[in-house]
């Protein structure tokens, strides 16, 4: 995912297959591995979770269109 090109689309997070607790509610929902820290955040940009995103993880990419690759 390229910040610079980023438009907060959402389709990012769609076709992450890793979900994980989201430590922002302590445990009670989840959350991808590329995901919004809180809804409201400004500017609107998606994190990585890099400790389990499988690009870092397995070196692995799938669904995503070419530009929003790094």
């Amino acid at each position: 995912m390229d910040e610079s090109k980023c438009v907060s689309c959402g389709e990012c997070p769609k076709i992450c297959p890793v979900k994980l607790p989201n430590k922002f509610d302590y445990g009670l929902s989840q959350h991808k591995a590329i995901y919004l820290p809180f809804e409201e955040v400004v500017p609107k940009r998606y994190l990585i979770d890099p400790e389990n995103c499988l690009k870092f993880t397995k070196k692995r990419l799938r669904g995503l269109q070419e530009g929003l690759q790094s």
